[in-house]
């Protein structure tokens, strides 16, 4: 059986409405089959995440667990080799022989580049933009490469795809943007990536015959984060159309089928060609049977949906806005009816539930929608439902659309001045997951959407936008915990967002710096969260709960603890028990 295994379902989406391939339930990892046709054969197209790790397990589910003869590791990759240019189509600058030095690769390349621009070939740009395929010969451990350590290559096929240019590749951990490394890397390979070489030692260990098509998006350099922004969705197309072009030809059908490459996978290749016949119709069975049991899986997916917009919504984190709501309409109740220890009616501290339930549902969902992408190329996010392909875009922008009509509803039922003010807070939710692309402070964009929740629900239940000092302080404690707890929370996707040219302060000023930042807004959430208590009226048992709150935040600032942890739900017991503060005020 063929198999295809790619990084991200980015890079796979082309590839699977290329082929005609429908996604298969079930799986460990995204995966969708094609079916043979038109002199093609059938076979898997398999995402097995971003990073060497990720990759091996990918290729070792497909060998063992789904008996795959030959792998094509498919993907993109960044230009290492010196002389490359900005506009510089790989495809068309005939890369130098594989068996090439370095300075010879170098040489020829230049060369080549001069003469393009003696006939006005490239652009003057000063980024990447061309989108050149190559073949692989080889590939090495760059990370081995990098640390000054032997790096043996690892060979792949070449009997196919042979208009292609071959290239030597480099595998690392961390991306590469920066030019010393370049350069380290430049003396062994011409290409880079995340996951081939881990895809060649499988393979290689196992005696499965490896062919590896590789797209250029970038030139591994300081512009390389938004190159590859800007060139994966043309590179992943071109990708595609190659690949599928050359799965039909007679010759690619042959060399799969028959001999595999190298004398180390010629005892597989006799088992393939004598389990050829049992593959196909192995393959026409299931076919037969993801027919007959398509009515079945579609109610099991209607069943489902509810388990999957939950989980989209993420509705167990509403305990993160819920107490800020409830504490900012009690203080509006004690400011209109000016009595410490007032609470508003049933009736409007329902409905100040709903709008902040409606809201945040409306918010995340929007985040989803307009983070997809960004999802997709990060590891930690591929599995989420819009890029896994659990839920379609639609279906993700109904839920929104679902949440901001419980949002108005509930402003509307109570009173105008709250459905005259309902896009304040409304906009910032929508827009704030855009903030990311543009500024590394994005963080206070989400600290400032659960700032407006108690002040939102204190003009709910006193009906006045006239702020009093209290809700003020509870404002400002809200905006610092979340926007320094959002900064501890982007400390677990630093190397993706260095590779996706995502912005944040671990970004711009390392974990060190970041984390610094999320204690000083720390710091000032607990001085506002002490001068709340003392407004509140003091007591014991609401200095309890801010005594809970101190023990939260410094929890929330153990490296020992795993960032996703401290987030949630560290962070949302900081938040349950700051809110409680004014909640309690008075009380002991």
């Amino acid at each position: 059986m063929i198999a295809l295994l790619l990084a991200t379902r980015m890079e796979a989406e082309p590839l699977a409405e290329k082929l005609g391939a429908s996604q298969v339930a079930g799986e460990p990892f995204a995966t969708w089959r094609f079916k043979p046709a038109e002199g093609r054969p059938g076979g898997l197209i398999v995402v097995a995440g971003m990073g060497k790790d990720a990759a091996a397990r990918g290729t070792e589910h497909l060998i063992t667990a789904r008996g795959a003869s030959t792998v094509i590791n498919v993907g993109i990759c960044g230009a290492l080799s010196e002389g490359l240019d900005c506009g510089l189509r790989i495809a068309d600058c005939g890369f130098p022989r594989p068996e090439a030095s370095a300075q010879d690769r170098g040489q020829e390349i230049s060369t080549r580049r001069e003469r393009e621009k003696e006939e006005g070939g490239v652009s003057e740009c000063g980024r990447a933009v061309w989108d050149g395929l190559v073949r692989i010969s080889s590939c090495f451990d760059g990370d081995a490469i990098l640390a000054d350590q032997p790096a043996a290559p690892v060979p792949c096929s070449l009997s196919a795809w042979m208009d292609l240019p071959a290239c030597r590749l480099a595998s690392v951990s961390v991306p590469v943007f920066e030019d010393h490394q370049r350069l380290k890397l430049a003396a062994f390979a011409d290409v880079v990536d995340m996951e081939g070489y881990a895809v060649a030692e499988v393979c290689r260990r196992r005696g499965v015959t490896l062919f590896m098509l590789k797209g250029v998006t970038d030139l591994a350099n300081h512009t390389g984060k938004q190159d590859i922004l800007s060139n994966i969705g043309r590179v992943s197309t071109r990708l595609a159309v190659t690949v599928t072009a050359g799965l039909a030809a007679e010759k690619w059908h042959g060399q799969v089928l028959g001999t595999p490459n190298g004398d180390a996978h010629a005892t597989h290749g006799q088992d393939a060609r004598a389990t050829q016949d049992a593959r196909a119709t192995q393959d026409a069975r299931a076919t037969q049977d993801a027919r007959a049991t398509q009515d079945a899986r579609a109610t099991q997916d209607a069943r489902a949906t509810p388990r999957k917009v939950m989980s989209f919504a993420k509705i167990e984190h509403s305990v993160f806005s819920l107490p800020l709501l409830l504490a900012g309409a009690k203080l509006g109740a004690e400011a209109k009816l000016g009595s410490a220890g007032a609470w508003p009616s049933l009736g409007v501290l329902g409905l100040v539930a709903l709008a902040g339930i409606g809201a945040r549902t409306m918010g995340i969902a929007m985040n989803r929608v307009l983070d997809r992408k960004l999802d997709a190329m990060n590891p930690r996010t591929a599995g989420r439902e819009l890029p896994s392909g659990r839920m379609t875009m639609v279906a993700g922008i109904a839920v929104a659309a679902t949440g901001l009509g419980l949002y108005l509803l509930a402003c509307g039922l109570l009173g105008p001045p709250c459905l005259a003010l309902s896009p304040v807070p409304a906009l910032p939710l929508i827009t704030y997951s855009l903030l990311k692309r543009f500024t590394n402070l994005c963080h206070f964009g989400i600290g400032l959407c659960l700032a407006l929740a108690p002040l939102g629900a204190y003009v709910a239940a006193a009906g006045t936008v006239s702020m009093s000092q209290s809700v003020l302080l509870l404002g400002l404690f809200t905006f610092c915990w979340m926007s320094g707890f959002d900064i501890i929370y982007a400390l677990q996707d630093l190397d993706s967002d260095r590779r996706t040219g995502v912005r944040s302060l671990p970004v711009s000023l390392g974990p060190a710096g970041a984390s610094a930042v999320a204690a000083g807004l720390h710091v000032v959430a607990l001085a506002a969260l002490v001068l709340l208590w003392r407004s509140a009226g003091g007591g014991l048992v609401s200095g309890a709960a801010g005594g809970v709150a101190v023990a939260a935040f410094v929890l929330g600032h153990l490296p020992s603890i795993p960032a996703a942890k401290r987030f949630f739900p560290i962070s949302a017991i900081a938040s349950i028990a700051g809110s409680s503060v004014p909640l309690l005020g008075g009380l002991g």
